[in-house]
């Protein structure tokens, strides 16, 4: 059944190659590399150097000969592999099919999740699965590898409800004009609407740390020498700065380009010439609670677990002042290592917030609360508190709001 879905999709959809130089902003972007002679399955990205970068709307290449190489990128025939990423906006939350095809190894992955795994050395074949997709913006990665000459294939293809397969093409899924103004009444998780949120129009780095929660490329564009042009800024804006690279380095991760991310993370913090003020570092920011359990995330997504683990081990048995914003992360930090008294201790600590302050109307107070709540389970009550939390004209509680109710709207 799944064959003749593929012929369909096929016959609707035109030829296409792996990729081309040309830019397709918002298509898949595609790392290629070479890989060793002997390649048996998917290398770790992460520990290559790309040849280029392809882009391509959709991954439609059936199976077929291979012999033109990658003008302009490199000659290789054989022994390659192709590391996409892209982002696809979901208007319906629903439950949607995904198939890959491919020869040889592929996999898919949508949000940093393992979808479809059709790894190893193989003629054709199909592999497809089911995930129910909230509506809003997503991350897609599809890495792919061609062992011994000869035939290649990779087609990508997804279907709704009630829907037959069709070809994956980034240009169905673009987000709408609107997207910062856009929520969806029928998606309870849905991320708050970042325009609404009451941040002065001076405050450039302010605004900049609220929209990273939601796009932390758009935040980047706002870091420029013309917003940012003296030696030294205050410590709000050194602030926003470092936890907008963060952000982007979360996606990216979330995304599986791992290639590019651990890199990237040893060199966080360091001095980038277009803004002088990068220049004093950015130490203290870093190694704040926060911080230090995000960068956990980011390595647990790209392969470094047992850093990940040792991170959060320290975070864990650390302590941190009840009215910090670095209260939660300890506990949070607890329950990602799986602690059998995780939840004893969430509970503890939610019971000591209420002790220390029982009506203490605070923002980072009720955003201590909301996250812990959801660590515990009791998302409703939690999503309340962060978004009464989002009321008030911090901007940085905003921005450690938006990331947690982001975060939970992914599950």
């Amino acid at each position: 059944m799944l064959a003749v879905a593929l012929l369909v999709a096929l016959a609707q959809e035109p030829e296409s190659t792996f990729g081309t130089t040309v830019v397709v902003n918002s298509g898949f972007k595609g790392l290629v590399y070479e890989i060793p002679k002997g390649s048996a399955h998917l290398p770790k990205f992460e520990k290559l150097e790309p040849k280029g970068t392809i882009y391509t709307p959709s991954l439609n290449v059936p199976e077929r000969d291979f012999r033109s190489g990658f003008p302009g990128v490199t000659n290789r025939i054989e022994w390659f592999a192709i590391d996409y990423s892209g982002r696809f906006w979901i208007e319906k939350p629903a439950q949607y099919r995904f198939s890959l095809l491919s020869d040889d190894g592929s996999r898919l992955y949508i949000d940093g999740q393992l979808v479809v795994d059709n790894d190893g050395v193989h003629r054709p074949q199909e592999r497809s699965a089911s995930l129910k997709l909230a509506g809003g913006v997503h991350n897609i990665r599809v890495s792919y590898f061609q062992g011994p000459g000869g035939g290649v294939a990779l087609i990508l293809l997804i279907a709704g409800p009630g829907e037959d397969y069709r070809v994956f093409n980034t240009e169905e899924f673009k987000p709408p004009p609107n997207l910062e103004t856009w929520i969806f009444p029928e998606n309870r998780h849905s991320t708050p609407v970042v325009s609404a949120l009451e941040v002065p129009k001076g405050d450039v780095a302010g605004r900049a740390l609220v929209k990273s929660a939601t796009d932390p490329a758009a935040a980047a564009a706002l870091f420029t020498a013309a917003n940012f042009p003296k030696n030294k800024q205050s410590d709000a804006v050194r602030r926003a700065y470092i936890e907008v690279q963060l952000q982007r380095l979360l996606e990216r991760a979330r995304a599986g380009n791992c290639g590019e991310v651990m890199p990237i993370l040893g060199t966080l913090g360091h001095e980038d010439k277009n803004l002088p003020f990068t220049l004093y570092g950015f130490g203290s920011f870093m190694k704040s609670a926060y911080f230090q359990y995000n960068l956990g995330i980011v390595e647990s997504l790209c392969g470094a677990g047992k850093a990940a683990q040792k991170r959060w081990s320290k975070l864990s048995r650390s302590s941190e002042p009840i009215d910090s914003a670095d209260y939660a992360y300890p506990y949070l930090s607890a329950k990602r290592l799986g602690e059998s008294n995780a939840g004893a201790r969430i509970d503890a600590a939610l019971q000591a917030l209420k002790q220390a302050a029982p009506d203490d109307s605070r923002p980072v107070l009720i955003f201590t609360q909301g996250a812990l709540l959801i660590a515990a389970g009791k998302n409703e009550e939690g999503e309340a508190l962060l978004r009464k939390s989002l009321e008030d004209g911090d901007s940085f509680v905003q921005y450690l709001s938006l990331t947690v109710l982001t975060e939970a709207s992914r599950k």
